[in-house]
């Protein structure tokens, strides 16, 4: 069930002035660790760590910013498509951010879009990664294509790929079958080793049928490691009372409803409950962590433990 929120689509949902607000939220919760620990957020010590070992130990497809020196041209010629070697001790880290801002997602009741809220995620866990030095790339999926940003370490990849609208160095495919079955089945190919997945969305597509939707996204998490934001508003998971309201259900198909009607409202929150109790069971089982996330609540609040 989704309604319009009367979002102009012209519009962007975050600006450079946005960006640099969250920047300087994210440096001010760094400050805040350093005068904690008297350490910097890195640490007191380089790691170990530095770079990559020099034995090569798999392949994978070509991702736009790989070393050419580091290609398998044995692969390359096997498969027909370019193939990188992957290397002993590869450890740098990285961020992979998957971005729904498919039309459910410009909703609000109260507090701001739901779209607006996951860029607004998304950028502060972006910002806290390239202060690592650690690159960030991405998905941003729409209803009308799905934008592929390659990884980036610095702030103009990151401004491409969290201010809605703006997709100048990302490679655009044409969306297919639903969320999950589509946009995420293309992600087993391009997922740099290693990297860590984040994917943000009100998971609207999964109500009624998580165990099947999910399943992509399982399959992910076998291989990277693998946190759900779920962006929520108050009135999708407890209806309200205003009378009756036209919706937009599956389909594009209009919805009357009478939410006065108390039998209805109980029984779609009991159809909510459920739904989440199945979420959290499907991701338990996964070793997937779920972080629900109001359009109110303070976003730095709420993601501070994933921040770090």
């Amino acid at each position: 069930m989704s309604r319009s929120a009367g979002h102009d689509m012209a519009t962007p949902l975050l600006t450079l002035d946005d960006l640099q607000a969250l920047h300087d939220e994210i440096c001010g919760l760094h400050q805040y660790h350093r005068d904690m620990t008297g350490l910097s957020p890195s640490g007191d010590r380089p790691s170990r760590w530095h770079g990559q070992g020099m034995e090569a130990i798999d392949s994978r497809p070509y991702q736009p910013g790989d070393d050419i020196r580091h290609m398998d041209w044995r692969a390359t010629a096997r498969s027909g498509r370019p193939h990188s070697r992957v290397f002993q001790d590869e450890r740098q880290r990285s961020l992979f951010l998957v971005i729904d801002l498919r039309s459910t997602m410009y909703f609000a009741s109260r507090g701001e879009l739901k779209a607006r809220r996951a860029l607004r995620c998304a950028a502060l866990l972006g910002l806290a990664t390239i202060s690592r030095r650690e690159p960030v790339a991405g998905l941003v999926i729409t209803d009308d294509a799905i934008h592929i940003h390659p990884p980036a370490k610095g702030l103009p990849g990151l401004a491409d790929l969290v201010l809605g609208g703006s997709h100048d160095r990302a490679a655009s495919l044409p969306p297919m079958r639903g969320l999950f079955h589509g946009s995420l089945d293309r992600l087993s190919g391009i997922l740099p080793v290693g990297a860590s997945l984040i994917f943000l969305s009100d998971l609207n597509e999964t109500l009624g049928r998580e165990q099947e939707t999910l399943m992509p996204l399982l399959a992910l998490a076998q291989r990277h490691t693998c946190h759900v934001i779920h962006i929520r508003d108050e009135a999708e998971h407890r209806l309200p009372a205003v009378g009756r309201v036209r919706l937009t259900g599956d389909g594009g198909l209009p919805i009357e409803i009478d939410t006065h009607d108390a039998t209805l409202r109980t029984r779609y929150e009991e159809t909510i409950r459920e739904h989440v109790a199945a979420l959290d069971t499907i991701c338990l089982s996964a070793a997937i962590q779920r972080t629900p996330m109001d359009t109110t609540e303070p976003v730095l609040e709420r993601l501070r433990d994933l921040i770090g």
